[in-house]
């Protein structure tokens, strides 16, 4: 057996061996190295987010010459997010899950290669992740939208009030890398007034804002609408209304904005915009006899579509208009007008949840004073409703609550002034019966303070906006954002 295996090895070999001598030659045969892209992570795993993972990609190979151009891409979606000349970088990465980064290297013959990450992806765990927007001033009123949440360029805003420098702030980040803000923008370039109680939301595809501003012996709501979708650059503001007092609120409604206000007279105006980019604004009309603060929303009653809004006044009434436009409102001795929280203090937020009204309020009295409601008949106020504690279990003073819906569920965020924190929870069924555990979002520097959510549910999106005080009662200190995905 092993004759035969050597003899048919010699067979086999015999014609190779003739090729061989008949091309042999005294010049050497040139062997083309390509181009390597090669690198390696400082760490695959993290339980904390963000998480600073340097990548070292000193063993890449240039074929003519040194590598001169490192291209990163850190998410591996086919963006180079950053360009370097040298081979490391340490990167802040916020996405949760499975990252694959990419990289492409470029020599300095122009031969480039294009490689994965050595040792598979980066896996971070899921949860929440928190970064400061601004520090060391005075400011109120914080709301959030995202921009183009399902678009590959993924933003989010956060408007403020100044109130050192009273002016109407936005800032803008990518979400990919939340730290690295695109735009810093001040809204209303006049800072002789004082300005409050900003709102914020998406008007046909730009951001804009409302907020009232104190002229005088006269308290202004204006508007401004963002001249780009990315809130570089801005309109000028215009007046809404001359007879403004307390909190403003913003939504869009058959793609009309609206807004809602305090009048000087404790009564709530209402009013439309004349065109859907608000550039004029319809006469106001009276939607409430009176009230404290006011939250409007795009609401549903009996099928139909119309203008809706919770407003306080020692209770939570809701109210909704009897047109698409509302120009006229019910007035009280007809649905759908009802006391929905009869025992509510000044922190209240709406959402329609499975079709049906419901609110997150908090209790004057009890522990947990954190409560959901949701009605059961749109009919009926406030008989047949769903009423569950929400947050902290061992809290007695939880404010600010905040209500959306996200994967077809309600979710609430909050801050525990006992513990000093800001939480999230979302509940386990539709029409929020039941609810899951309280996460603890950020627990540093009293933060939680005014928080505005925003959601996106294909893409996995929660976005927090916060004020987080040097101490309870002190409102210098920072604007936070928390995002979930």
């Amino acid at each position: 057996m092993k004759l035969h295996v050597v003899l048919s090895w010699a067979i086999l070999a015999a014609p190779l061996l003739s090729l061989c001598a008949c091309g042999k030659s005294s010049t050497p045969v040139a062997v083309d190295t390509p181009t390597v892209a090669l690198f390696y992570a400082s760490a695959h795993t993290s339980e904390k987010v963000p998480a600073a993972i340097t990548l070292d990609a000193t063993a890449s190979i240039g074929v003519d010459g040194p590598i001169q151009k490192y291209e990163w891409d850190f998410e591996g979606d086919g963006h180079y997010d950053l360009t370097t000349t040298t081979p490391t970088v340490t990167y802040q990465f916020v996405k949760k899950g499975e990252s694959l980064p990419r990289l492409r290297v470029t020599d300095s013959a122009g031969g480039t290669a294009v490689g994965d990450l050595q040792g598979g992806p980066i896996m971070l765990a899921k949860g929440w992740s928190t970064f400061v927007v601004k520090s060391g001033i005075a400011m109120t009123s914080p709301t959030a939208v995202l921009i183009n949440p399902e678009g590959t360029d993924q933003r989010y805003m956060v408007a403020f009030v100044d109130s050192k420098h009273k002016a109407v702030d936005v800032e803008v980040s990518f979400l990919g890398n939340a730290e690295q803000y695109q735009h810093d923008v001040t809204v209303s370039t006049d800072t002789t007034f004082t300005k409050h109680d900003v709102s914020l939301a998406m008007v046909n595809t730009h951001p804009a804002v409302v907020f009232t501003s104190d002229e005088g012996d006269n308290t202004f709501v204006k508007y401004a609408r963002a001249a780009t979708v990315d809130g570089a650059t801005w309109g000028a503001p215009v007046t809404v209304s001359a007879s403004g007092h307390g909190t403003s609120s913003l939504m869009v409604f058959n793609s009309t904005p609206m807004v809602a206000w305090i009048t000087e007279t404790g009564k709530v105006g209402f009013t439309h915009s004349l065109d859907t980019r608000g550039a004029a604004w319809a006469t106001t009309v009276i939607a409430a006899p009176s009230g404290t603060s006011v939250v409007t929303f795009p609401d549903v009653s009996f099928g139909v579509p119309l203008p809706g809004m919770v407003l306080l006044n020692g209770t939570a009434t809701l109210r909704n208009a009897k047109d698409t436009l509302g120009a006229d409102w019910f007035n009280g001795t007809s649905a759908p007008l009802g006391t929905l929280v009869a025992n509510s203090t000044s922190t209240l937020s709406f959402q329609s949840v499975a079709g049906l009204h419901a609110v997150a309020y908090s209790k004057a009295s009890g522990t947990p004073n954190g409560t959901y409601f949701r009605e059961r008949d749109p009919n009926v106020f406030p008989s047949n409703q769903i009423e569950t504690p929400v947050g902290p279990t061992n809290s007695n003073t939880v404010q600010f609550l905040n209500l959306r819906i996200f994967k077809g569920k309600p979710i609430i965020c909050g801050y525990d002034a006992v513990h000093h924190l800001l939480f999230a929870q979302k509940a386990t069924d539709a029409n929020g019966a039941t609810w899951g555990p309280v996460e603890v979002v950020d627990n540093l520097g009293n933060a939680g303070r005014f928080c505005s959510m925003a959601t996106e549910s294909q893409h996995n999106l929660i976005l927090i906006a916060y004020l987080a005080p040097t101490s309870q009662l002190s409102l210098p200190g920072s604007l936070k954002v928390a995002i979930w995905n």
